[in-house]
């Protein structure tokens, strides 16, 4: 399906829709280590070319494995969405490595936000499963 969305987005990519899709933020998105016990990092603010690479970055803090599962590796989403194929990126990676997503009360998770928030999951050696939680007075 991400190769579908993929296609889907290469095929749109053109003049003004594509400075829509794929233009830049005024800011990137903040990328912490969070405060929050149920989310190892927080992501805030829209996605901007270069939040792959400062998620992967802490890969180490962001993805653990209690000897079953990833179930620990999890993430907090507070985006409007923002850069389409950074989105995209960090969405492969979510999957790829077993990472829980989760929406808090009162968060917004947008667009491209929204496709990070539905590849949360997490993975064992003996077992996967769909991990991604949202509060019910959250955005999708």
């Amino acid at each position: 399906m991400l190769r579908q969305i993929i296609r889907v987005a290469n095929l749109l990519a053109g003049g003004a829709l594509a400075s829509l899709l794929f233009g830049y933020a005024l800011s990137a998105a903040e990328i912490q280590v969070s405060s929050v016990p149920s989310c190892r990092l927080q992501l805030t603010g829209q996605i901007e070319s270069g939040d792959f690479q400062k998620i992967a970055a802490l890969k180490d803090t962001l993805v653990i494995n209690n000897g079953e599962s990833t179930s620990g590796s999890t993430i907090c989403l507070n985006s409007p969405g923002g850069n389409l194929v950074e989105g995209l990126k960090l969405a492969r990676f979510f999957l790829d490595e077993g990472i829980g997503t989760r929406i808090l009360e009162g968060a917004e998770c947008q667009s491209v936000c929204a496709i990070m928030f539905m590849m949360g999951n997490a993975k064992g050696a003996e077992v996967a499963f769909l991990d991604r939680r949202m509060h019910a007075n959250s955005t999708l």
